[in-house]
């Protein structure tokens, strides 16, 4: 049985580190990663494979922000092949890549977000996501609180996908 996703601590290498600053939302979560040889980037194509309780939420989700003008999973273009820079993941564009660390994420008119996907190193490596959300607005801050009681339970299934 794959162990539960832990509190993690974001390392002060974190590509993630530079873009947090006051009022922002930040979480990380890890697991023992049961595949050590994975990169960031597959750790980051298998997180985003997705039961279908979590595509219904997002289904929800797109149908309620829509008609706000907020980005939806209809703006995301198809993938082609191996992503690099500004490519996709699934439904987050690459935006920045090391060798223990995939940034993905993006900027929209309520908030920015980015997700790090990280690997750990050392014999037994963690496979960790943590999350960065700045709300621009209101909205952006209404928004957070909506997806935050989801927010867990999706973190948590996505590194399931990983775990030892």
């Amino acid at each position: 049985m794959p162990m539960r996703a832990r509190p993690f601590q974001l390392p002060l290498t974190s590509l993630l580190r530079k873009r947090i600053g006051p009022g922002d939302f930040v979480d990380s979560y890890a697991v023992p990663l049961a595949d050590p040889d994975l990169t960031p980037m597959q750790l980051a194509a298998r997180l985003t494979v997705m039961p279908g309780w979590v595509n219904g939420l997002l289904w929800l989700r797109d149908g309620l922000v829509s008609p706000l003008g907020l980005k939806t999973g209809a703006d995301v273009p198809p993938a082609n092949g191996d992503p690099g820079i500004g490519d996709y993941v699934s439904f987050f564009p690459l935006e920045e890549l090391s060798p223990n660390e995939a940034i993905l994420g993006e900027d929209d008119r309520h908030l920015d977000f980015r997700v790090s996907v990280l690997k750990t190193a050392g014999p037994h490596p963690l496979a960790a996501i943590s999350t960065w959300v700045h709300p621009h607005n209101l909205g952006g801050r209404l928004y957070l609180a909506g997806v935050l009681p989801f927010h867990k339970l999706i973190i948590r299934r996505m590194l399931a996908n990983v775990a030892a």
